[in-house]
């Protein structure tokens, strides 16, 4: 696990390097502004925590579980807006439907591997308006980026990247402060706003439909693909 302050030591062709100054110009972008203010604030202040894996392999995976194992311990102590980053150095040519697929399979390994019970106060379906993908007893909103977006400007990346978010960063957003961030998606994104996009316990809410916007709006959600072991 990495703060931005070790990555800047990378040599320029580095991959590592490359791709999370890459990450640096969509957090520090003005014109138009970055629209998750919240993460924005975070990279700013040096709240945010990052881990670089080579590919998608079990050992990756086992790599994985120990950095957020690592960082949960600490995120509490790192700031009220902090996220641990994922990237990963793998083909950046595939296409959406092979990138969502990716994204629920590394969710349901890591979630194999956690040692840890469930959350109590999780529901277990993920159709429950109060669902959260969780890990090592903490609820985590999930967010997939990837190369294969191009009109979700907010959604893309130079490469295959996650980011895992404290559901404990979001408590005392207001409502105002979430419309403010839609306001700036509009701006940001190139298509109209996701039509599923939802406030965390609301009836309506899918928090995992969130986790991995497509680069569209027509759209019409399946069954979840993660499977609660």
């Amino acid at each position: 696990m990495l703060q931005s302050s070790d990555i800047l030591t990378f040599n320029d062709f580095d991959w590592r390097r490359e791709v999370f100054d890459f990450f640096s110009k969509d957090m520090t972008s003005e014109a138009p502004a970055f629209p998750c203010v919240f993460g924005a604030t975070g990279f700013i202040r040096g709240q945010l925590r990052y881990s670089f894996l080579e590919d998608t392999g079990q050992e990756s995976l086992r790599q994985l579980s120990e950095a957020l194992h690592q960082y949960l311990k600490i995120g509490r102590d790192l700031g009220p807006y902090t996220s641990f980053i994922v990237f990963f150095n793998i083909d950046r040519s595939d296409d959406m439907a092979a990138y969502e697929q990716l994204f629920w399979d590394i969710l349901n390994r890591l979630h194999r591997l956690d040692p840890t019970e469930w959350p109590a106060s999780i529901p277990t379906d993920p159709e429950d308006p109060k669902w959260e993908f969780s890990f090592a007893g903490e609820p985590m909103f999930v967010v997939c980026n990837t190369p294969a977006h191009e009109l979700r400007r907010s959604r893309s990346s130079s490469t295959f990247m996650l980011t895992f978010q404290p559901r404990w960063v979001f408590e005392g957003v207001t409502e105002q402060q979430i419309m403010h961030v839609r306001k700036l998606l509009k701006s940001y994104d190139q298509l109209p706003q996701f039509p599923f996009l939802g406030t965390y316990g609301e009836s309506v809410n899918r928090s995992w439909v969130q986790y991995f916007m497509p680069d569209t709006n027509k759209v019409i959600p399946k069954a979840c693909p993660f499977h609660h072991k």
